[in-house]
């Protein structure tokens, strides 16, 4: 390449270089006005969200509250029914063993009664086969 081409060039890419460093500095300089300018605004902004997400907390832990005693009311009446079933069963039991009872003294006294014929036709029976080895005896 030819020596002027390489001083043109160079020339070029210095001017490009200058006007690179101009134009960055340029930015540099209106990014710092723009921040500095929307400092307070993103201070606000942060302060605007802070307190409306105090907002939404509070709120929420207001529905919470209003849940919970829901379910402290739900849990109360499974707990009075839960109550009331135990009261039946034991309701239920004692006359579940009433009835047994009862039962138990008719079986006793069926028992008995079933005995005693029993016993009769034993004797009755006894008594008849005697007669039958008597008569046959006899005859």
């Amino acid at each position: 390449m030819e020596p002027e081409a390489v001083e043109r060039l160079s020339r070029e890419l210095a001017e490009t270089r200058r006007h690179f460093d101009v134009v960055a500095e340029e930015t540099r300089h209106r990014l710092e006005v723009v921040v500095e300018e929307n400092r307070g605004h993103f201070a606000a902004v942060v302060e605007d969200n802070r307190r409306h997400f105090e907002v939404v907390v509070e709120e929420n832990r207001r529905h919470f509250e209003v849940v919970a005693e829901g379910l402290r009311a739900d849990v109360q009446l499974v707990a009075e029914g839960v109550g009331g079933v135990h009261a039946e069963m034991q309701q239920f039991r004692r006359e579940v063993a009433e009835e047994f009872t009862e039962v138990r003294s008719m079986i006793r006294l069926s028992y008995t009664e079933l005995d005693r014929r029993l016993c009769a036709l034993e004797e009755t029976l006894l008594s008849l086969q005697a007669r039958v080895e008597r008569l046959e005896k006899v005859s």
